[in-house]
């Protein structure tokens, strides 16, 4: 099994730690928001006379003091056009799975209906009981089967679900209340009934790492995407538009964001310029950028991961699944760079000393230190 696996990871020195994060203004309204991330994969499961025959998998991640999640979401699964000879099958009811069993691909183990996998487990957050100052996430699981005729073979297969409502505190798209649309896309055109009797597969990526991120303020970030896959296929990672009530309704991104660079330019240290957009690695689907201290708030961003495999000779894209992220910019105990720095990431030593350039350093010279220890917060 090709394992792509990436864990998540800070850029952290010994006295670096965070301090608790303070609830604030943009998090998402009880009353009305609870969608915060999540994505639709599947696995081909076939049965004698039913080749493609498919679990498809929804994971939702729902605030905790939002409303609560859906309870028998509605998966559409429809052709993209032209293919002939394939028409709509009818929508099918996911059933939820039960609370407590636990879920695939989470490298901490975690439950159904239970808090997402946290890098700081040991810190309180909005999904305990009592209440921390973390916010966080609850994942919900669901599943059903879907059978697609034998007769309907398609290069582009969509399973996709939507739901209201994301967090009005959004500054990056135009319609920050709107619905999440979640969607997974399979190819069943290159591989014949034969072809599946004789053992070949289709089975999605899988993300393994929560995809609800706190980023502090004026440091570098990294987010992983965890990705599993088990078929040995290459996977090519991008952004992409995120989507409203269906795979037609794209959103459009607002304040100089983009569907390459979705965090705004102004809000990503370096950004404005060109010299530090927000990024990602196209091989590994690992998301950087450094926020700007102001302000504190909420974005969205989708990871598109697509499979591609070489079919007779030819590189064919086989699916893809994409991934709906909610990111929140928290305080730090770094703060604001002191004065000098030029808006540099604060790093100190153990003795919580700052780690940086003389003062009055030009932009985008470069500086040397030695990093002979490093420690990640006790969590």
């Amino acid at each position: 099994m090709k394992n792509f696996l990436i864990l998540r990871h800070h850029l952290l020195f010994a006295s670096l730690a965070f301090a608790l994060f303070a609830i604030f203004s943009s998090a998402p309204e009880a009353k009305a928001s609870h969608a915060m991330g999540g994505d639709l994969g599947y696995f081909h499961e076939p049965l004698a006379g039913q080749p493609y025959r498919f679990r498809v998998v929804l994971y939702f991640y729902r605030w905790c003091a939002g409303i609560p999640a859906p309870g028998n979401p509605t998966l559409n699964i429809q052709p993209v056009q032209p293919c002939a000879g394939a028409n709509n099958l009818p929508t099918q009811n996911m059933t939820q799975i039960p609370a407590g069993i636990p879920l695939r691909f989470f490298p901490v183990p975690i439950a159904n209906q239970g808090p997402a996998p946290s890098k700081c487990p040991n810190f309180g957050t909005n999904c305990g009981n009592p209440p921390g100052p973390f916010a966080a996430s609850q994942v919900h699981g669901y599943e059903t089967f879907v059978n697609i005729p034998s007769t309907q073979r398609c290069a582009q297969w969509l399973f996709w679900f939507s739901e209201c409502c994301r967090n009005p505190g959004i500054t990056n798209i135009t319609d920050a209340g709107g619905s999440m649309c979640f969607e997974a896309m399979v190819n069943n055109l290159f591989m014949s009934p034969a072809d599946v009797t004789a053992g070949v597969r289709q089975n999605s990526p899988f993300f393994s790492i929560a995809p609800v991120p706190n980023v502090p303020i004026n440091q570098r970030y990294f987010q992983a995407t965890g990705v599993e896959e088990v078929d040995g296929d290459s996977l090519h990672f991008q952004f992409a538009q995120p989507k409203n009530n269906d795979p037609n309704d794209i959103e459009t991104y607002i304040n100089g964001a983009t569907t390459a660079s979705p965090i705004p330019p102004a809000n990503v240290v370096g950004g404005a310029t060109g010299i530090g957009p927000a990024k990602i690695d196209p091989f590994t689907g690992t998301f950087s950028f450094v926020p700007t201290p102001t302000p504190l708030t909420n974005y969205v961003y989708v990871i598109q991961c697509n499979e591609w495999r070489r079919v007779a000779g030819v590189a064919t894209r086989v699916g893809y699944v994409r991934r709906d992220v909610q990111m929140l910019t928290v305080n730090s105990v770094a703060g604001a760079p002191p004065p000098g720095t030029n808006g540099l990431p604060q790093i100190s030593d153990r003795n919580g000393n700052f780690i940086g350039p003389p003062p009055n350093t030009p932009p985008n010279n470069n500086f040397n230190f030695n990093q002979f220890r490093v420690n990640l917060p006790a969590c």
